[in-house]
């Protein structure tokens, strides 16, 4: 049997189902990543110690990003988290939004142990924490205590039913 339709009748038969279901046919947004590039210690007191790590923002490809801003929300999982933002706090620092950067100052003092989940955005999006191994999680949680060897240790994972 033989097609009788014409392109134009073909084409215009493909768009008509194209259009029936625009949620599949939506386009989905590349994986955005966020990784603790560089972790620079500021000092260490008999009272406290202090530390600023760059997280820097990846695409899909392992690509740096560059000008876009990332944002940090954290979220207090112990009593003792003392000034921790719960809001969402964007990178305003011009030169990290050009390197794609976002610089979080963490501290912790003695008798003052606490424990925080971070979780990030990229431009609008979501994005997945990579661990040292460069495996995605939805979100990461630091422990902070002075009196323990490492004063700040990290965790990673992944929220249920996902």
């Amino acid at each position: 049997m033989r097609d009788t339709q014409t392109a134009s009748q073909q084409t215009e038969s493909a768009q008509n189902k194209t259009n029936r279901h625009p949620k599949q046919n939506a386009k989905k947004k590349p994986a955005v990543y966020v990784k603790a590039q560089t972790i620079v210690p500021q000092g260490k007191s008999s009272v406290g110690v202090e530390r600023t790590v760059y997280y820097q923002a990846y695409d899909a490809n392992g690509d740096k990003l560059k000008n876009t801003v990332i944002t940090l929300q954290e979220k207090c999982k112990s009593s003792a988290c003392g000034n921790i933002a719960n809001s969402p706090t964007p990178e305003t620092v011009p030169a990290n939004i050009r390197a794609g950067l976002y610089e979080d100052d963490q501290s912790v003092y003695i008798n003052k142990p606490y424990t925080v989940e971070k979780r990030f955005t990229v431009g609008d999006q979501p994005a997945k924490v990579l661990d040292s191994n460069n495996t995605p999680f939805d979100y990461e949680v630091i422990h902070n205590s002075f009196e323990a060897s490492q004063p700040f240790w990290s965790e990673y994972g992944n929220d249920p039913n996902k």
